[in-house]
């Protein structure tokens, strides 16, 4: 399968420096062989024992067995009060919004690396030398779950990892043991972008304002839970499903000496694999044909495919154990914007030289500093922006007037179609969609109203949806029945026209 890798090359690359600088024998109790030696063995006993996945030279490889201990949740580790009770601890699944892509657990492949072509999960990451895995897992789920609640698939929010590792019972040296904590705190206290607080690899004091300006900068958590039901239980295959249906997921794993060298393929465990911790990472897909599930590692790009991989269902406990989903809240972003209307429409009469207007209403929804956006997009001699630009309070709103011009038309009968983008700061944005629709000829009015017909085409259709109405009829001139279509004459046809274009403007 080809799918799409977002990358965050050059970003906290401590795994890449380490290839680097690490010793040329692996000490200690991990090794008894050369970094050679061990990839050997490994090879060739995927072989022997033909597994079918590939092993080789990675991010972590060249670690000793300090180095790479230092990544894991220790053997053994015990839950502290907070996450072993901590809220959540369940709760129902919410329901999603409507633009969210749907996956069916009938599905026999589905990732979020690729629906429909959009990569929906955040670039990959890398820990460093500290346990902070479960701070990593929880922070890939949660920018997952701000992409879908802002319907943008490339919005990609970089969520401050150090803020939950300072800030939960998680730490470089114990590791943790669930993202409870990390999704209570979450909830609670919000978590600040990257900027504000960034990656150290390594613990240090909870600070409630990393900098100035931290309220504002919060990204909240609205609900999580397990995908089994409560902390405990085993999730089923069908649960984690059901779960994935809202974003990427988290989940923990036993880590043995060969995953350190997967490059590709379906990973199973070798049999003389020896174990070496707990890890947390995240889900985004499955893939019913291999049995197996997509993973999400925060090791960086240099492991794995690009720091995904793809493993058997009932290997090393994934996809069982610490399956969580959350939900993001989109409107207490700083900088959000509302769009009262997603998709404007104009039908207009060929030569009638009538100019159509639209109103689409944004809304400042978010934050309290005023808002700065702009439209872009393709631009046509039968479409205009006014205005164009401008600055929200906060609490405002402003009319973005839509303006079809249908003297500027120059093709034959038919239809037109634009997506434009209302940008705010920090790359939010929205995507409104214009069509428009052109008839050879002006149906004849057979209104018997009082009223005097003035435009032919939109009636008084103000709200962004298209008037159905073939000659403005009732919403125009006020008292009349519309398009006489039981009466002889040009009228039926001509209304049958519009309505045909209307359906062709649907399917766009």
């Amino acid at each position: 399968m080809n799918r799409r890798m977002k990358t965050d090359l050059g970003v906290r690359s401590f795994g890449r420096i380490l290839v680097v600088t690490a010793s040329l024998v692996l000490a200690g109790p991990l090794f008894a062989e050369t970094r050679a030696e061990h990839l050997a063995r490994v090879q060739r006993e995927i072989a022997e024992q033909n597994l079918g996945w590939t092993a080789g030279e990675t991010s972590v490889s060249t670690l000793t067995d300090e180095q790479f201990h230092s990544m894991l949740i220790p053997l053994g580790a015990e839950p502290s009060p907070f996450e072993r009770f901590g809220e959540p601890v369940s709760k129902p699944l919410p329901p999603l919004p409507a633009w969210v892509p749907f996956p069916a657990p009938e599905d026999p492949e589905f990732t979020w690396q690729n629906v429909d072509g959009k990569d929906w999960t955040s670039p990959v990451k890398d820990q460093g030398q500290c346990g902070s895995c479960i701070v990593f897992a929880a922070v890939s789920a949660m920018e997952g779950a701000l992409n879908l609640a802002f319907g943008n698939p490339d919005l990609d929010f970089d969520l401050s990892e150090q803020n939950l590792l300072d800030c939960t019972s998680v730490s470089c040296e114990n590791g943790g043991f669930s993202p409870n904590g990390c999704f209570a705190r979450g909830k609670q206290a919000g978590v600040p972008d990257e900027a504000c607080q960034p990656y150290l690899a390594a613990d240090a004091t909870c600070n409630g304002a990393p900098c100035a300006d931290f309220a504002n900068r919060v990204r909240k958590v609205v609900a999580s839970g397990h995908a089994a039901g409560t902390q405990w239980k085993t999730a089923s295959v069908a649960q984690v499903k059901e779960a994935l249906s809202h974003g990427p997921v988290t989940t923990s794993l036993t880590i043995y000496d060969d995953f350190m060298l997967y490059k590709s393929g379906v990973y199973k465990k070798t049999a003389t694999a020896k174990e070496q911790g707990g890890h947390e990472v995240v889900i985004v897909g499955w893939n019913d044909a291999n049995n197996s599930w997509y993973g999400k590692n925060s090791w960086s790009t240099f492991w794995g495919q690009q720091g995904y991989f793809e493993i058997e269902r009932g290997q090393v406990d994934f996809g069982e154990r610490d399956v969580m989903w959350v939900q993001m809240d989109a409107t207490g972003v700083l900088g959000a914007f509302c769009l009262g209307t997603n998709s404007v429409f104009a039908t207009l009469v060929k030569g009638s030289g009538v100019t159509a207007k639209r109103p689409v209403k944004l809304t400042h929804c978010a934050g309290d500093q005023p808002l700065s956006w702009k439209v872009e997009g393709d631009t046509f001699d039968w479409l205009s922006i006014d205005p164009a630009e401008g600055t929200l309070q906060p609490g405002d709103a402003v009319n973005i007037t839509v303006l079809f011009d249908e003297k500027g038309w120059t093709g034959n009968a038919g239809s037109g179609a634009a997506d434009l983008f209302v940008i705010g700061p920090g790359g939010l944005s929205r995507t409104l969609s214009v069509r428009l629709g052109i008839s050879e000829k002006k149906p004849e009015d057979t209104d018997t109203g009082s009223g005097s017909d003035t435009s032919g085409d939109t009636g008084g259709d103000t709200d962004g949806d298209t008037d159905t109405n073939a000659d403005g009829g009732s919403a125009a001139d006020g008292g009349g029945s519309g398009c006489g279509c039981s009466t002889p004459g040009n009228a039926p046809a001509a209304g049958a026209d519009l309505l045909a274009l209307l359906a062709s403007l649907v399917d766009l």
